[in-house]
């Protein structure tokens, strides 16, 4: 257990030297300070752009945390053969990518907890108490990151740096767009496009599903099952993506 918790750190400390994540959040730092005069401009509710901004760049947050960071990562990880020095300290592989996604989670949980404390505090300047809600939008983006991490770390086993990132956004984008470009088809009528994508959509997770910026913003109530079941969905994706990504590093030669 102790080899488990030091490689843990170690890839965290790698994390916290990698400039490319401080600058993201230096970015949503600059955004979300940026609402106190947007704030002033906006007619009704005066807190309105700085809410709506956090959920905007939660959202951003986790893809560019994703594209630039843990695909740069593991990519450099593999390339400079620094897998293979972990892999003969009786880590197997398996339990090498376990912790190394674990650790990019936990990084990602710290962006998006810090990025909402500091909404919060902007909020408090207006005596709104937004915490609960925020909490929610991080629930939503953590789940969807656990899908969308999983999906990076399987092009990464097949193929370059580059063409990673390029898959992993295309990925991200049609697994948004895919359920609202089948209803539109449907309603055009086109059989052929729409039997094409109804077979596309059975093979992508509906990234739609933790888009639940409306709901969070107006605190519409949800109910448990409703958490539940989001949550059950992101687990069997990204396991499902994981079991795949895993048998294809067993297979690959370092």
């Amino acid at each position: 257990m102790k080899k488990y918790r030091v490689l843990f750190f170690n890839f965290l400390k790698e994390l916290i030297r990698e400039k490319i994540f401080f600058s993201l959040l230096l970015l949503a730092t600059i955004f979300i300070i940026s609402t106190l005069i947007l704030n002033e401009m906006v007619i009704g509710e005066k807190a309105k752009a700085t809410k709506d901004l956090a959920f905007s760049i939660l959202n951003l947050f986790l893809l560019f945390y994703v594209l630039f960071v843990f695909i740069t990562m593991l990519k450099r990880e593999i390339q400079e053969k620094s897998v293979y020095f972990l892999l003969t300290r009786s880590v197997s592989r398996l339990q090498y990518l376990l912790i190394f996604f674990s650790a990019h989670f936990f990084m990602l949980l710290t962006g998006m907890a810090f990025i909402a404390m500091l909404t919060q505090l902007l909020l408090l300047l207006h005596k709104q108490f937004f915490l609960f809600s925020l909490g929610q939008a991080i629930f939503f983006n953590l789940l969807e990151g656990a899908i969308l991490l999983t999906a990076a770390l399987l092009f990464c086993m097949l193929t370059s740096t580059q063409l990673a990132m390029f898959l992993t956004l295309f990925f991200y984008y049609a697994a948004h767009a895919i359920q609202n470009a089948v209803k539109i088809v449907t309603i055009e009528k086109n059989p052929v496009l729409a039997v094409f994508l109804k077979i596309f959509y059975f093979l992508l997770p509906d990234l739609e599903l933790y888009n639940q910026t409306a709901a969070i913003s107006y605190q519409l109530p949800m109910v448990f099952s409703g958490y539940l079941l989001s949550f059950l969905y992101a687990f069997c994706w990204s396991g499902l993506l994981f079991f795949i990504s895993n048998r294809l590093f067993n297979r690959l030669e370092l």
